[in-house]
């Protein structure tokens, strides 16, 4: 079972479209090289687009302390977009470094 919230569902879609935009231009192999490196910074890229002070609403207690509520959550599995780019970024240059 497949757990999102907003637009958490671009983690799967991102690196499939990707993949085949990839594999159309070059060959097999380079496309399964950069696939995860080219979706991990769009996806970096776009969740930090998302999850900035602009998109968020501060509301403040009694006391005066304030509190941050974000507009979107955009999450797959309950971790942010942009970690999951961090993620694909990571894991691309640890398989590139051993395989």
């Amino acid at each position: 079972m497949i757990i999102w919230q907003g637009l958490g569902f671009l983690v799967i879609l991102i690196p499939v479209i990707t993949y085949i935009i990839l594999e159309s231009s070059f060959s097999e192999s380079s496309a399964n090289n950069t696939t995860f490196l080219i979706s991990g910074i769009i996806l970096y890229a776009l969740g930090t687009k998302l999850h900035t002070k602009e998109n968020s609403t501060t509301l403040y207690d009694k006391d005066g302390t304030p509190y941050v509520f974000n507009k979107h959550i955009d999450t797959l599995y309950y971790i942010k977009i942009e970690y999951w780019g961090i993620m694909f970024v990571i894991g691309n240059i640890l398989y590139n470094i051993f395989r």
